[in-house]
């Protein structure tokens, strides 16, 4: 039997077309309280993101884990482009912002919708770019197994 695809990923299919994507996840990852159809929409916005922010020979990673202390779950998709350029990364989440370049038709709202669906969640998202390069957007949400207050 042909193992399905994410839900997230065939949403994205449209713009990862001739791309690989790498899913690494632990088999232990814990579960999470999110609203699966907010997540999936968040991880697919994430991917559109890498392939159009991105050459076509780029690399897009999809990786999951337990935060260190284990209160939080992350997915982070990675991507071997640009980067994000240090004065974007302060704002990359705030509604009509968009970076240098950015493609014709879009209004800079997809990030926002991002954050505030992992904040509705008890969760939150971050970018960065890592020191080997790239750009790597993480989504954080609240481990199932142990109770948080809002403010952490």
């Amino acid at each position: 039997m042909r193992r399905a695809r994410p839900r997230a990923r065939r949403a994205a299919a449209p713009r990862l077309e001739g791309r690989a994507v790498a899913l690494e996840f632990p088999p232990d990852l814990p579960f999470v309280l999110a609203d699966a159809a907010l997540v999936e929409q968040s991880i697919a916005q994430l991917l559109v993101n890498a392939a159009v922010h991105t050459p076509a020979t780029a690399r897009i990673r999809v990786t999951g884990g337990a935060s260190p202390d284990s209160k939080r779950v992350f997915i982070a998709v990675s991507d071997d482009g640009p980067g994000i350029a240090l004065e974007l990364r302060e704002r990359i989440f705030e509604r009509f912002t968009r970076g240098p370049g950015a493609r014709a038709g879009g209004l800079g709202l997809g990030l926002s919708i991002v954050r505030r669906f992992m904040l509705a969640q008890g969760g939150d998202a971050t970018a960065e770019s890592p020191p080997e390069g790239g750009a790597r957007f993480t989504l954080f949400l609240p481990n199932a197994n142990c109770q948080i207050s809002p403010n952490e």
